[in-house]
């Protein structure tokens, strides 16, 4: 078992939120909901289909790619505003959960900006912090809100030295789950400190194959090699970094095997085949994530605490991501079969 179920809080305080949010877990979308939307065959019919879910006002009038957009979006905002509304006693904790929007936005403006392109990849509207906000923070140069600035500052400093736009990701992604970690630990919850460090290990996990790549790209472009970096990687996790560092050394077909005994075993036996394949990494990516929704599922077994509501928190999200890969897919005439193996685990 992944975790010990009966080190779950028995905070009373959420009795009623959790009552209530067990009632909201029934209307998210099972996975053979997912399904059969899926292959529907036309978005239209998707559309239909969700009449009579939270998403049926919100797409009533849906035209185009932006209408699905919003509509999605604000199913979304709704509920992590709700989750924000019933989690006020802890306050700071909810907002590190969602500051995970901040950072994406911060990311991509960064990127944005130290690229020098006008292309433009839309900002989340997640955040704390409204992204025209911080756009223009960022344009003013003023100081941005904690936990961001330092991690900005970090990053701005590495570029000036090593300019990678690679590095400046693992930068702030890791100012992130440090801010992160330090609110899960002040909470002094286990199972956010465990779900804390399977982000971190699936994070780690992630940056070192990326790293891999590029390492390999180097060498086959320019004949040299880059070394990594370890001190860009996270702290936190529950892997040891021997495991981390075979990621970036070890021939592919060996590591199912180094992962044998470990969480992420099953997950690395099944993507075996393309692990030395950089444009299949998101075949890695949907099975970690299904992971922490099989830990977030273990908040049933609970009635008190904070850790339903969290868990709800992943479940909204990772539904946000397949409606909107289901809709936008059969928007854009993509083949069903292509679309399925992106999506992530349901809730039902």
């Amino acid at each position: 078992m992944l975790f010990n179920i009966s080190h779950f809080s028995e905070d009373d305080r959420y009795t009623s939120a959790v009552g209530r949010v067990r009632g909201l877990e029934s209307q998210l979308l099972p996975a053979s909901r997912l399904e059969h939307l899926l292959q529907s065959g036309s978005w239209h019919a998707i559309l239909h289909g969700l009449r009579d879910t939270p998403y049926g006002t919100p797409l009533s009038e849906v035209q185009d790619i932006p209408g699905i957009q919003s509509a999605t979006r604000r199913v979304f905002a709704d509920r992590a505003q709700m989750i924000r509304h019933l989690t006020a006693p802890d306050r700071d904790l909810i907002h590190a959960l969602l500051g995970i929007y901040d950072f994406y936005n911060l990311m991509i403006l960064v990127k944005t900006s130290l690229r020098q392109t006008t292309r433009r990849v839309p900002l989340s509207p997640f955040g704390l912090i409204p992204p025209e906000t911080l756009e223009k923070m960022l344009q003013q140069r003023r100081r941005l809100p904690e936990p961001l600035e330092p991690a900005w500052r970090n990053a701005r400093q590495d570029f000036e030295h090593q300019p990678s736009l690679f590095r400046v990701e693992m930068i702030l992604w890791r100012g992130y789950l440090d801010y992160l970690r330090s609110e899960c630990e002040q909470s002094g919850i286990p199972f956010l400190q465990a779900l804390l460090r399977y982000h971190v290990d699936a994070t780690a996990i992630l940056f070192a194959l990326r790293w891999r790549y590029w390492l390999e790209a180097s060498v086959s472009a320019f004949g040299e090699c880059v070394q990594v970096d370890w001190a860009l990687f996270p702290s936190g996790g529950r892997l040891a970094k021997d495991k981390i560092r075979a990621l970036t050394e070890a021939d592919p077909s060996r590591i199912p095997q180094i992962f044998q005994y470990t969480p992420y075993g099953a997950i690395f036996t099944r993507t075996s085949e393309t692990l030395g394949k950089p444009e299949t990494l998101w075949q890695l990516e949907v099975s970690l994530e299904n992971l922490l929704t099989e830990m977030c599922r273990l908040t049933r077994y609970t009635a008190f605490g904070i850790e339903p509501l969290v868990a709800y928190l992943w479940f909204a999200r990772q539904e946000y991501k397949n409606l909107r890969l289901i809709l936008m897919g059969t928007f854009r005439n993509i083949n069903p079969e292509t679309i399925k193996p992106r999506l992530r685990m349901a809730y039902g």
